[in-house]
């Protein structure tokens, strides 16, 4: 099956202060550039980066890797404005289904990454990553639900279509509960990966 993702990263960071795409928790990679890495080295068929167009910055980040660059046409909108855009992508495509992930999970994992395709694969239908006791994002939507993940407005994601979705595979995910919002966020992970280097 032909299974597309696409990296949203075309958000203003605002609870964050700064561009959360650019923050570099591994070395000297940038948190996008390391999230699209992890993507193309999935088994997904094409990979794209949902972006600010006016972001050149963040663009630059994930220059030289073998994605496709795709502009969100409302960034200030919101999510939906870049999810969208990502569903334009994978109609042009003829994708059979469209992974969304987003780049402020530093645990992201081609691993896991791959057992959300291989349950889309085995049931064909929606497959959520599933962590903090609910359905979430990386999550992988048959075409069928292109419809619908178009006509979303406003900073809405897609996390109502997987809560009311009469049938969803789940794939246990407990590091997705680790999102980078605010400074907080990041002093919390780099507090806890230090703490795991010393063990």
């Amino acid at each position: 099956m032909k299974v597309v993702g696409a990296l949203l990263a075309a958000g203003a960071s605002r609870r964050m202060g700064e561009p959360k795409q650019l923050l570099k928790l591994d070395g000297n990679v940038p948190l996008i550039r390391r999230s699209a890495r992890v993507m193309l080295a999935s088994a997904l068929e094409r990979v794209s980066v949902v972006v600010d167009p006016s972001a050149s910055d963040i663009a630059e980040a994930v220059a030289g890797l073998r994605h496709e660059l795709v502009a969100s046409q409302a960034p200030s909108e919101g999510i939906a404005a870049s999810i969208r855009a990502a569903v334009e992508w994978a109609t042009q495509l003829e994708a059979q289904a469209l992974l969304l992930s987003v780049c402020d999970q530093p645990k992201l994992s081609s691993l896991h990454l791959n057992r959300l395709i291989a349950a889309f694969a085995a049931e064909g239908g929606l497959a959520a990553s599933f962590y903090a006791a609910a359905p979430g994002v990386p999550a992988i939507f048959p075409a069928r639900y292109f419809g619908e993940l178009d006509k979303l407005q406003g900073d809405v994601g897609a996390v109502r279509l997987l809560r009311q979705a009469p049938a969803l595979s789940l794939v246990d995910w407990p590091e997705g509960e680790q999102d980078l919002d605010r400074p907080a966020d990041v002093a919390a992970f780099r507090a806890r990966e230090a703490g795991a280097a010393r063990a």
